[in-house]
C-alpha cells in the first residue's frame, strides 16, 4: 500500500521532502488511494456475493408468487364459471379463494419486507467495508509519514468512524464515500 501511495504523491515530493530541505505539504487523494487497493476488490467481492445471494432468494421469492398467483387466478377462473353456471356461489370454494389471496398477499408482504431488510444489510456491510478500507489507508499515511519523517495530520482526527445517518435515503455507502472525499484530506508537514 506504502508503494501505491508514494505513487500516487509522487517520487519527486518524497525526495524532495526526504533531504531535508524545506517542508513540504503534500495531500493524498484517499479515494483513488481507495480505488486501487486490493482490499478494496476483496470488498467489493464480498458485497457481490451478498448481492448474488439477494438474487438467487429474490428469484425463489418470485416463482413462488407467480405459482401462487396462477393458481389464484385458475381457481377464481374456476369459481366465477362455476357460479356463473348454477348462479349460486359456494361457500367452501369462496373460503379457499379468500385463503388462497391471503397467502398470496401474506407471501407478498414477506417478500418485500424481506427486499427491503436485504437490501439495507447489503447497504450497511459495505459502508461498514468502506470504514475499515477508509482506516486501513489511515493507518498506512501514518506509517509511511513516520518513516519519512513527517507527521500526518488531518483536517479531523478526532472521529475514530465516520458517521452516517440510517435513516437518510442516501445509501450509507454513499454517505461514507461522500465523506471520506469531502472531508478528510490527509496533508504532510516535516517534523
Amino acid at each position: 500500500m506504502a508503494g501505491l501511495i508514494g505513487a500516487l504523491i509522487g517520487p519527486q515530493a518524497i525526495g524532495f521532502m526526504q533531504n531535508g530541505n524545506a517542508p513540504t505539504a503534500v495531500t493524498v487523494d484517499i479515494g483513488q488511494v481507495m480505488e486501487n487497493l486490493n482490499q478494496r476488490a476483496d470488498a467489493m467481492r464480498r458485497i457481490e456475493a451478498l448481492r448474488s445471494q439477494r438474487k438467487d432468494i429474490r428469484d425463489q421469492f418470485e416463482t413462488k408468487l407467480k405459482g401462487l398467483d396462477a393458481e389464484f387466478t385458475a381457481a377464481a377462473k374456476a369459481a366465477g364459471e362455476a357460479a356463473g353456471e348454477n348462479g349460486t356461489v359456494d361457500e367452501a370454494a369462496d373460503a379457499a379463494l379468500r385463503k388462497m389471496r391471503n397467502d398470496l398477499v401474506h407471501h407478498a408482504l414477506r417478500f418485500e419486507s424481506w427486499m427491503a431488510y436485504a437490501n439495507e444489510r447489503i447497504d450497511h456491510e459495505a459502508s461498514l467495508l468502506m470504514r475499515d478500507l477508509y482506516r486501513s489507508v489511515q493507518a498506512e499515511l501514518a506509517v509511511m509519514a513516520q518513516a519519512s519523517g513527517f507527521s500526518l495530520v488531518l483536517r479531523d482526527d478526532s472521529i475514530d468512524d465516520i458517521p452516517v445517518d440510517r435513516n437518510s435515503k442516501v445509501p450509507q455507502e454513499m454517505q461514507v464515500m461522500q465523506a471520506i472525499s469531502s472531508g478528510f484530506i490527509p496533508s504532510f508537514s516535516q517534523i
